[in-house]
């Protein structure tokens, strides 16, 4: 009788355990997550893979969305997390974890023989922008959130920021490693230069859904994920992407797959 009553009491939990934990992504934001042959890549997915995968024990499943449909899944229950910067909409359906995932500068982008370049590398904050005509794209969230009113060209998406910087319609872009990496695997490095002085730093953090049955475990994805910055770990994963060649993890990935519709993406 005793067997049965702790069979009663341990089997719904066993039965947690073995749900897999959903991550949604960006599918369009390489090196950090992109779709490829109708699986999920990059930065993002081989830390989770290695954290929740591997160090937690936890089965995952990597799906790709537009970014805004992919927020809305998790906000409605029907993705357990994601990735990207804490905001105070997001923490409205979301438990967000304190350890940073990725930490990452963001620097100026301008042309080589812009005239005013000297210049530009004096800036040392957002609000020294004031005057320069700045490109970014729509769906970049810091964007919108930090040069408001400073006449940004918003344009549709990154690859078209380079060659408007280039045949001199805009002064320069704010630009994370992410830009930088677009800009030098399409060649555009060989007119565009970044700049010295950062301007600010951004961190991606955890975000679990409350509907999640792991929302509960925010100390456990902290600890790995802080013991990953420790043992460099999630450094080596991002320099082998950041690089023009890179060895994959040598780990098995999880299932992933790619979902595309017509829902707008939103950093």
């Amino acid at each position: 009788m005793r067997l049965v009553l702790l069979l009663f009491l341990f089997f719904p939990t066993l039965l947690t355990a073995a749900e897999p934990m959903h991550f949604v992504y960006y599918d369009n934001y390489r090196p950090r997550s992109w779709a490829e042959d109708g699986k999920m890549r990059g930065i993002l997915i081989d830390i989770i893979d290695e954290a929740v995968g591997k160090r937690l024990g936890i089965p995952v499943t990597h799906t790709g969305y537009p970014w805004k449909r992919a927020q809305y899944m998790v906000e409605k229950g029907m993705a357990d997390a994601f990735i990207t910067i804490p905001t105070m909409e997001r923490r409205a359906y979301t438990v967000i974890g304190e350890e940073p995932i990725l930490v990452f500068t963001l620097s100026i982008v301008t042309r080589k023989d812009h005239p005013r370049s000297m210049e530009m590398e004096a800036i040392t904050s957002v609000k020294q922008l004031r005057g320069y005509k700045i490109a970014d794209y729509l769906g970049n969230g810091w964007a919108q959130r930090n040069l408001t009113g400073m006449g940004v060209e918003w344009l549709s998406n990154v690859d078209r920021i380079f060659p408007f910087l280039i045949n001199g319609r805009a002064d320069l872009v704010v630009a994370s490693n992410r830009t930088i990496y677009e800009m030098n695997r399409q060649g555009f490095n060989t007119a565009l230069k970044v700049l010295p002085n950062p301007l600010s730093s951004v961190s991606f953090h955890l975000c679990v859904g409350k509907h999640s049955p792991y929302k509960d475990k925010l100390k456990d994805f902290d600890r790995i994920f802080k013991e990953m910055h420790k043992d460099g770990t999630i450094e080596r994963i991002e320099k082998s992407y950041y690089h023009e060649t890179h060895t994959r993890p040598s780990h098995t990935p999880a299932q992933s797959k790619v979902i595309r519709n017509n829902i707008p993406h939103q950093s």
